[in-house]
């Protein structure tokens, strides 16, 4: 019975091939490439293969890896290929051009791994996943397509295609990969498709000349890494769909200036936005409660930032060495400033913190020169750490009735001669 249902489809598949054709020589482009299909599917041994030979042959296997071969664009006649199997053309770093034929539902891991001249690729509609590695390490892949019918693109599938400027992404993906476009350099703008639901950790990290990127409202959660050193992005928008920014999401994206942060986000990984230097302005929404540690470390041209009530922790250092922050609004449902939270932030001349806050970390506001008044509403001094502040000759000011609390209390007795008291009513 098997025997029988693999003729028939060999006489489906030929019946795409006009009768005059089918025992045909294909006519190869490239001689190596000739060899290697005679040497494995030539089945009548007459020295050539035929177009009916090549549409019945199942699976390529290994006969291609690191072959010496420039094109392969007659693979498209090979019509009974559902698969392009694990490393089938690994580190055939000769080949230019390959053509997939239509039959084709998936492309194995590292099918195409190291194909360094590799100019462009067009994924059909038939294919429904892109296997992990599947094209890293193609390094003069300028021009993707993928086709409307794959859903997933796998872990590291365009890893190190620094070529690579131009991507069209088919409607049909619902997941990016980790590390899927990692250290595409010349990529320069990306749109994701409605359906995508996750951007995997590293999925565009590196690519420094990403200067726009699209995502849509269908994404939930964008992973760790995901954007890192992406140095020509400017500014991005997060849609309400995102629940969650991985660490170091957009960590040393140089040259962004302004970030708007979907209504849906409850949490700001560690290292989100570190050292994104040029960020002038960013929108924290209420649904999010807590920002991580070193969130927002180094963001030295953010000049205010309004924390939303439904925060309640701000992590160790999550807002150090932003060195233009003039204005931070730190609300009532805070109950802890953890160590070096507002370190080196040495253009803050104010602060108020919050009756709600019961405990103040190590040198939370330490390195603030120009930190001159702080006003601290909780009547039971918050426990402290050394060095909460680094100033000297600023006021601290606190509810009248717990000036002598706050004098004596361990490490704010060090500040005992600036405090005063102050009627919050």
């Amino acid at each position: 019975m098997k025997k029988l249902y693999t003729i028939l489809c060999c006489l489906s598949l030929l019946s795409l091939i006009s009768c005059d054709n089918q025992n045909k020589p294909i006519q190869f482009e490239d001689e190596i490439t000739k060899h290697i299909c005679v040497k494995n599917w030539d089945s009548n041994g007459d020295g050539e293969l035929s177009y009916a030979e090549a549409a019945v042959v199942a699976e390529i296997s290994g006969a291609f890896q690191s072959a010496d071969i420039s094109t392969f664009d007659e693979m498209k006649y090979f019509i009974g290929l559902k698969s392009i199997g694990g490393s089938a053309f690994f580190f055939c770093s000769s080949l230019t051009s390959v053509t997939i034929p239509e039959g084709v539902t998936e492309i194995e891991e590292c099918a195409f791994c190291g194909c360094s001249s590799l100019t462009s690729i067009t994924i059909p509609d038939g294919v429904t996943s892109i296997g992990e590695r599947a094209f890293s390490y193609c390094s003069s892949l300028a021009s993707v397509t993928i086709g409307n019918g794959v859903t997933s693109i796998g872990v590291a599938a365009f890893y190190e295609c620094s070529s690579l400027e131009s991507i069209t992404i088919g409607t049909g993906v619902t997941s990016i990969g980790v590390a899927a476009f990692y250290d595409c350099s010349s990529l320069t703008s990306i749109t994701i498709p409605y359906g995508v639901t996750s951007i995997g950790g590293g999925a565009f990290e590196g690519c420094t000349s990403l200067i726009s990127v699209t995502i849509p409202d269908s994404v939930t959660s964008i992973g760790e890494w995901a954007f890192k050193g992406c140095t020509s992005l400017t500014n991005i928008t997060i849609p309400d769909g995102v629940t969650s920014i991985g660490e170091w999401a957009f960590n040393n994206c140089e040259s962004l200036e302004s970030a708007t942060i979907g209504e849906g986000v409850t949490s700001i990984g560690e290292k989100a936005f570190y050292i994104c230097e040029s960020l002038t302005s960013i929108t924290i929404p209420d649904s999010v409660t807590s920002i991580g540690e070193r969130a927002f470390y180094g963001c030295s041209s953010l000049t205010s930032i309004t924390i939303p009530d439904s925060v309640t922790s701000i992590g160790d250092w999550a807002f150090s060495y932003c060195e233009s922050l003039k204005s931070v609004t730190i609300p009532d449902s805070v109950t802890s400033i953890e160590e070096c939270a507002f370190c080196g932030c040495s253009s803050l001349t104010s602060i108020t913190i919050p009756d709600g806050v019961t405990s103040i970390g190590k040198m939370a506001f330490e390195s603030c020169f120009r930190l001159t008044e702080v006003y601290c509403k909780a009547t039971t001094p918050p426990a402290g750490d050394s060095y909460i502040f680094g100033f000297s000759g600023g006021n601290i000011y606190v509810p009248t009735e717990s000036v002598d609390a706050y004098k004596t209390a361990e490490y704010w007795s060090y500040y005992a001669d600036s405090i005063y008291g102050y009627d919050f009513e």
